[in-house]
C-alpha cells in the first residue's frame, strides 16, 4: 500500500506495480526455485523490480530461508533486480524512504514525492497500521494456522 499510494494520500508513487503477480520462470529458474510459477509479492514488470517482504511472523525458519533465497535466485536467474523489505525497514519512515528510492533507482526512474501534504499523509498511513492490525479476526487466523488452510471459513 505504502509503495502504491499516489504522494497526495502519503504513498511513494509506484502506480504500475503488481502486487501477487503470477510469473513463468524458465527453465533454468524453475531449476533453482523448484517451482512452475512464481509469485513475487510487488512487482514492476516493465522495469523487472521485484520487492519481497520478509515479515517477522513468516521468514524466521531456516526452512523458509532457504525457500526465500531459492525463490530469489530464481528471479535473479530471470533478470530482475531483488529487493528485500523487512518489517524494521516497513515501521520506520526514513528507512522506507531509502527502500523506495532504492527501487526507483533499480527501475530507472525518479522518485517524485511532489504533494506539499506527502508527509502529514504520509504519518496517517503509518498511523493506520493499528486500526488495519486491530481490525483483523484473530479467530479466523487462529484456525488456518491450525488446520493448515484447509477448511477456510
Amino acid at each position: 500500500m505504502l509503495l502504491d499510494l499516489p504522494s497526495s494520500l502519503g504513498g511513494f508513487g509506484f502506480l504500475d506495480a503488481a502486487t501477487n503477480l503470477r510469473l513463468s520462470p524458465s527453465l533454468k529458474a524453475q531449476g533453482y526455485s523448484m517451482r512452475k510459477t512464481l509469485i513475487p509479492d510487488w512487482c514492476l514488470p516493465s522495469a523487472r523490480v521485484i520487492v519481497e517482504y520478509d515479515s517477522d511472523a513468516e521468514h524466521l525458519s531456516s526452512e523458509q530461508a532457504l525457500r526465500d533465497a531459492t525463490k530469489r535466485l530464481a528471479y535473479e536467474a530471470d533478470g530482475y533486480k531483488v529487493i528485500t523489505i523487512t518489517r524494521s525497514q516497513l515501521l520506520s519512515n526514513s528507512m522506507m524512504r531509502d527502500a523506495a528510492q532504492e527501487i526507483a533507482r533499480a527501475a530507472g526512474i525518479r522518485l517524485r514525492c511532489r504533494s506539499a501534504r506527502f508527509g502529514e499523509m504520509q504519518k496517517r498511513v503509518y498511523r493506520s497500521r493499528f486500526v488495519l492490525s486491530d481490525a483483523l479476526d484473530q479467530g479466523w487466523l487462529r484456525r488456518v494456522r491450525e488446520d493448515g488452510g484447509n477448511n477456510e471459513r
